[in-house]
């Protein structure tokens, strides 16, 4: 996965006091996240520190055995080719010399996985973790509803940097909407790669059409999506805002899903093949 999927999930953190990031927490920070926690730290294959390492958060998982994982899971995706990454501290209790001996000291130890959708608990009605494995309509009414998602986080917010990440991702969920109609329509004349536009007017016709028609769902279906999830944001509810939660991190971790789309867009339109 991209960093900037995992930046933008330690990003959402400041909503929903949960997430990760490249570089370290002060323990004031770290202390005021909901448990359980977990903090994971880059070290050398001796368990030695580096000078520059990488972190993981994670925190309010149900238990401490999936915070602990995925604090790792974080630390490996931003530590690249240097070193590993070990648990440091568990809830409030550090376990670094734990951690180093128990990678001096190698012993099978199955970390279990946490991240089953069924679990979790989104606002999407399917437990598909892959959303490239979705068909049309689940597809197009599951990126409405990372758009209204995003929207509904972006708005309230006076952060600069954390509104505009938000208002990327929306917009390129919004995108990816429209998008799904339009490359409906590239499959089935063949694709468009060595292609001109020129010599296949009955495909730029169906293009017309499918652009059109995705553009019009593009506006309409998030924003009732939208309407829908500010009523139930205003109950405040604690199990609509997880729900929420776990819902937008699942938006973000298919950004390379949306950027597929979006690239097609960006080709497309290079092209000449959403020319008047």
């Amino acid at each position: 996965m991209r960093c900037s999927t995992k930046v933008l999930i330690f990003l959402i953190s400041s909503v929903f006091l949960t997430g990760c990031m490249s570089s370290r927490l002060t323990d004031y920070q770290y202390a005021q996240l909901p448990l359980n926690k977990a903090v994971a730290i880059q070290v050398d294959n001796k368990g030695n520190r580096l000078s520059n390492p990488a972190y993981g958060y994670c925190a309010s998982k149900s238990t401490i055995e999936a915070a602990r994982y995925c604090a790792l899971t974080n630390c490996r995706n931003y530590s690249g080719n240097r070193g590993i990454c070990i648990v440091g501290m568990e809830n409030n209790n550090d376990v670094f010399n734990q951690s180093v001996n128990e990678l001096r000291e190698p012993k099978p130890k199955k970390i279990p996985q946490s991240n089953n959708i069924e679990k979790r608990g989104t606002l999407f009605d399917h437990s598909y973790k892959d959303f490239a494995k979705l068909q049309k309509h689940a597809a197009v009414k599951t990126w409405s509803t990372c758009a209204a998602t995003f929207q509904l986080l972006e708005e309230p917010q006076q952060d600069p940097q954390l509104r505009n990440v938000f208002t990327t991702r929306k917009n390129g969920a919004s995108m990816t909407v429209s998008m799904i109609y339009v490359m409906e329509t590239i499959n089935a004349h063949g694709g468009y790669v060595n292609k001109k536009p020129k010599a296949h007017p009955e495909m730029i016709r169906s293009l017309k059409i499918s652009k059109s028609t995705g553009d019009m769902v593009m506006e309409s279906q998030p924003k009732v999506i939208l309407s829908d999830l500010r009523v139930k944001a205003l109950k405040g509810s604690s199990a609509f805002y997880k729900q929420l939660q776990n819902t937008v991190e699942l938006c973000a971790e298919n950004g390379d899903v949306a950027d597929t789309y979006i690239n097609h867009w960006r080709e497309l339109r290079a092209n000449g093949w959403f020319d008047k």
